[in-house]
């Protein structure tokens, strides 16, 4: 239907007062007018997503067939609000159905439409933002996207809200980090209330390993809201990390009293682990285990303190109630594995180490552990094998030669043994105690063996000095090993003065080696070097795992 000028203008201010525009007050007659007038008037009542895109094909047709200059104007401005609503329509329809197998199509068919929403008016920041997202999403066109987001910081410099999740948009798009960073930044700045920046922030600084910057945004978005487990798991990991472990707790505490939850509980337990206030853990972790039972991360954690408490008998209840809910789990296997062991069931603790290193054959440390459990059940050959297979991977693996060292010690190999002590040796121990173990296995091999070949009386004693400085003289078995250098050098006297300080430290700590201890102070007296040499029969039983065992 065409309408007579006489009532075209009183339309047209009807139509611009609901849509938030200015009317021209005098027109020109164009070609397109009758195409523009119907428009305005199916644009009063349209409803429906087929309606916008009849009014947009008006519209276009409009200004195709051509408009007098105020007219193409309002026309433009007219047809970007139509497509901004049809693209926004599609998009609501994406989001909506997010599994739909052509989400491609209505993507394509979605920016289409605020592409031709920004031609006809590209401070039109609605739909610049929209361009930006949907051009985020995985196949989408990513410079495309970040040209849309600026478009849209551009256009919002009057509200400062808006312009602040705009920036926000375009750190998302930034493949420089130092971009991101001066985006995230600007968000911050235009809005000082925007908590996503402040956590968009915090992981930044996380990565880069900032913690103390981490900290304090996430505090910025706990004063906020401090009811966000996520933060607050985040910003005590960050405290832990700078050994603020005070101030981790009272974050966590807050978190708590704001909002009771099994991970706080978890995280706090945690950290009165590491401060061995293993009461206070386990009371946490009761705490969590009644508000979340079927999580088998807290029975895990607390059958780790029951185990080193050694109750193996509640570890043993919580790691089975744990293992019934993730019977895959590797942290409930590996457990399984230990408390097996604690409790004297070697070949149960070999199949589940077993089982970890078949699945996780790089793993060196789960090897390891296998060919300690070989070696605590006197299968000396495959815990060689298995520390053979480390070193062959891993020629610098302390531990693995050490490993391996003391168990070619206890078939008679000791020049072999010899020679992977001096191995580990040439690697960066960091921990005294372990290094201190080596030094003094080394010396005391040196000293004792009755092989006439290996042994040497100043490279032992020089090796037993390193060891008992390193531990302050202060360990029975360390201090016999320097008696025994002592006596293989021929210095009896410091050899009884070593040995009888052995025995004494022996006696206080109830060492279970103290008859030889003695024995070795005996051995001194009559001025006689001690002879070491163990003889380990191999355990030939076969061990069997749960599959292997059939009821009948």
């Amino acid at each position: 239907m065409l309408f007579h000028h006489a009532i075209r203008v009183p339309l047209l201010l009807a139509v611009l007062s609901i849509l938030g525009g200015t009317a021209p007050l005098a027109f020109a007659d164009g070609e397109g007018q009758p195409d523009l007038d119907e428009a305005m008037v199916m644009r009063l009542d349209a409803k429906t997503l087929d309606d916008l895109n009849k009014i947009g094909d008006l519209l276009q047709s409009a200004l195709a067939k051509g408009l007098d200059k105020e007219n193409e104007g309002f026309a433009k401005q007219m047809l970007a609000g139509v497509a901004l609503e049809r693209g926004k329509a599609i998009a609501q329809q994406m989001f909506r159905q997010p599994q739909a197998g052509n989400l491609a199509q209505l993507r394509g068919e979605a920016l289409k439409h605020l592409e031709t929403a920004v031609d006809n008016d590209p401070a039109l920041a609605e739909a610049q933002t929209l361009i930006a997202r949907l051009n985020a999403l995985p196949g989408g066109d990513r410079t495309r996207a970040l040209k849309a987001a600026a478009a849209a910081v551009e256009s919002l410099q009057e509200d400062p809200q808006a312009q602040s999740e705009a920036y926000m948009l375009r750190a998302l798009m930034q493949t420089d980090i130092e971009a991101r960073l001066a985006d995230i930044n600007k968000a911050i700045e235009t809005n000082s209330e925007n908590i996503e920046a402040y956590q968009a922030r915090s992981q930044f600084y996380f990565q880069q390993q900032k913690f103390d910057e981490a900290v304090a945004d996430l505090q910025h978005v706990l004063k906020v809201d401090p009811t966000n487990t996520r933060v607050t798991a985040t910003a005590v990991k960050a405290l832990a990390e700078l050994k603020r472990l005070d101030e981790a707790k009272t974050i966590l505490d807050d978190g708590l009293k704001a909002k009771p939850d099994a991970s706080l509980y978890q995280l706090r337990a945690a950290i009165y682990r590491t401060e061995d206030k293993l009461d206070e853990a386990i009371a946490d972790l009761n705490k969590a285990i009644e508000l979340q039972p079927r999580d088998p991360a807290s029975l895990f954690a607390r059958a780790e303190i029951y185990l080193s408490r050694d109750d193996t008998a509640a570890a043993r209840r919580d790691l089975d109630k744990a293992m019934e809910l993730n019977p895959g789990s590797v942290q409930g296997v590996l457990l399984r594995a230990y408390l097996s062991a604690e409790e004297g069931r070697l070949p149960d603790a070999i199949n589940d180490m077993k089982l970890l290193v078949r699945s996780f054959p790089e793993n060196a440390t789960w090897a390891i552990q296998l060919a300690s459990f070989y070696q605590m059940d006197n299968r000396p050959r495959k815990a060689i094998d298995v520390t053979t297979d480390v070193i062959r991977r891993e020629p610098g693996n302390w531990r693995a030669l050490r490993i391996r060292a003391d168990t070619r010690l206890s078939v008679g190999e000791h020049k072999e043994a010899i020679a992977d002590y001096e191995a580990a040796l040439k690697a960066e121990i960091e921990i005294d105690e372990s290094k201190a173990g080596i030094l003094n296995n080394l010396a005391w091999v040196m000293a004792t063996s009755p092989q006439d070949a290996v042994r040497n009386g100043a490279r032992s004693l020089e090796m037993a000095e390193q060891a008992a400085k390193l531990t302050e003289y202060k360990q029975a078995h360390i201090l016999s090993t320097l008696a025994a250098a002592y006596a293989e050098t021929g210095d009896f006297d410091k050899a009884l003065e070593w040995s009888e300080k052995a025995v004494d430290l022996g006696k206080e700590d109830s060492h279970e080696q103290l008859k030889q201890l003695q024995e070795e102070l005996d051995s001194y007296k009559n001025k006689k070097p001690w002879r070491e040499e163990q003889n380990v029969e191999e355990n030939k039983a076969p061990i069997f795992s749960a599959e292997d065992i059939i009821d009948t």
